[in-house]
């Protein structure tokens, strides 16, 4: 008896109508499409890969940039030293004009191996850091050589 009366007290005494059926039915439309945004999307773009390929391409452009800004920084103690960053300078240099330039044609596969091959150069780098580096400019002693084929050869 309560609620009659306040249903008649406050109701707006109206008929439903198109607007009315419209109404519910825009915001029926507007749940769905919010369960869709919520669940359907991420579960789409995880089984389809859809973002991996283009993460992986910044992911490369990225590193190859960071790893020439290195090569700034690294404590050079002799020519051969010197000689050994500049030619992976250069070849860094290859790289990333490679890549800028073929970026978009690049198969997901390719862009992989680049990758690693990237991250192999960053070893190698580090290692430079650390100032250990893979040639090495060694001398033989002249005088001391010739003092021991000397006395080998009894001269």
């Amino acid at each position: 008896m309560i609620a009659k009366e306040i249903k008649e007290r406050y109701s707006c005494k109206r008929k439903s109508d198109f607007v009315t059926y419209f109404a519910i039915g825009f915001y029926v439309l507007i749940i769905i499409f919010e369960f869709y945004l919520v669940f359907g999307i991420p579960f789409q773009l995880r089984r389809e890969g859809v973002l991996q390929k283009h993460v992986v391409k910044e992911e490369m452009v990225k590193l190859v940039d960071y790893q020439r800004g290195l090569l700034k920084y690294v404590p050079v103690q002799n020519a051969t030293n010197k000689n050994e960053v500049a030619l992976v300078n250069n070849m860094l240099d290859l790289y990333a004009s490679y890549i800028r330039q073929y970026q978009d044609i690049l198969s997901l596969q390719d862009m992989l191996e680049i990758n690693d091959l990237l991250k192999r150069y960053g070893v190698l780098i580090s290692t430079w850091q650390d100032k250990q580096f893979v040639f090495k400019r060694e001398e033989i002693p002249l005088i001391k050589t010739m003092e021991l084929l000397e006395k080998k050869h009894d001269l």
